[in-house]
């Protein structure tokens, strides 16, 4: 992993306190990924990333005509995933993603964004129709040959997912949790805790994984399909769709044997994600029955 300034110089004195942080990213993610061969995927990722330390006002980017181009930060944040540099071709969009951080970041923002740029594809190539994606996580954009924005009927991509699952990790790798995406954490936590598919999805550079996660996810209950996950926008969320989501990842972890806690799912959210009024608890336990009575789902059990 490359670390330079908003010139694009090499900033030695910095690269150290990056490495321990990037060094815990991975020691997790070979303990918790058993496919070799994507967790080589995933290093490779990480030589070709570049962090770059800003003066806290804008970060840079080297553009497709080969030109530096200063963007402004976002108010409300320290630390961010961007494209570092692009270059297109007849042939693929080729993609450095990079992080920028402002004087002010911290180890829960890096490792955040760190993820971000670890689950993005960086060679990206055009199909027989002129058409390529970029896959960060779970987050999928489609552009044509001029780089202008692609509406890919069906297009899997899952915002909301995506930063459920990214502040997911980074909660498990620091071992704490700021707040951050509470809806879309329990929900990315409910759907990676009995198999790792939604993981492989996350960060394999192509949509196959995310597909077949899908499939499986309507295979085992018939509550939630991949629209549900789909529609998750990461800067807004329903109660109600948020309380359905959660009953049919239920549904899919009892149809894996696999036993959760709901207490701990609703605790979760009455601390992070509180209702105007009631608990989590009862919300998920009467939407259930309503489910239920419809058809929907089998009994869960009072």
């Amino acid at each position: 992993m490359k670390v330079i300034n908003s010139y694009f110089k090499d900033v030695e004195d910095k690269k150290d306190e990056i490495v321990v942080v990037y060094t815990q990213v991975l020691d997790y993610l070979k303990n918790r990924i058993q496919d070799k061969q994507l967790m080589e995927q995933i290093e490779n990722n990480s030589k070709r990333s570049i962090v770059q330390f800003t003066d806290g006002n804008s970060y840079t980017m080297l553009a497709p005509d080969k030109t530096y181009k200063a963007l402004k930060f976002r108010d409300s944040a320290a630390a961010l995933k961007t494209n570092m540099a692009i270059r297109a071709d007849e042939k693929e969009i080729d993609i450095i993603p990079g992080i920028a951080l402002r004087p002010n970041y911290n180890k829960h923002q890096l490792v955040h964004e760190l993820l971000h740029a670890l689950s993005s594809t960086q060679h990206n190539y055009f199909d027989e129709n002129g058409i390529a994606y970029t896959k960060t996580g779970t987050k999928i954009d489609y552009y044509d040959r001029d780089l202008n924005d692609y509406n890919m009927e069906n297009n899997p991509s899952s915002d909301g997912l995506n930063e459920g699952i990214t502040e997911f990790l980074t909660s498990m790798i620091t071992d704490e949790y700021t707040g951050q995406y509470p809806g879309f954490v329990a929900v990315a936590g409910l759907l990676m805790s009995c198999n790792d598919q939604l993981l492989t999805a996350y960060f394999s550079s192509d949509t196959k994984a995310l597909e077949s996660f899908y499939n499986d996810l309507e295979s085992k209950q018939t509550l939630i399909t991949r629209d549900n996950l789909c529609k998750l926008v990461s800067n807004e969320l329903n109660d109600d769709e948020l309380t359905k989501i959660i009953i049919g990842a239920l549904k899919y972890n009892t149809a894996y044997n696999n036993a959760v806690d709901i207490s701990e799912v609703s605790g979760y959210l009455d601390n992070y994600y509180m209702l105007d009024s009631g608990s989590w608890m009862d919300l998920i336990k009467e939407s259930a029955y309503k489910y239920e009575e419809m058809g929907t789902v089998s009994p869960m059990g009072r």
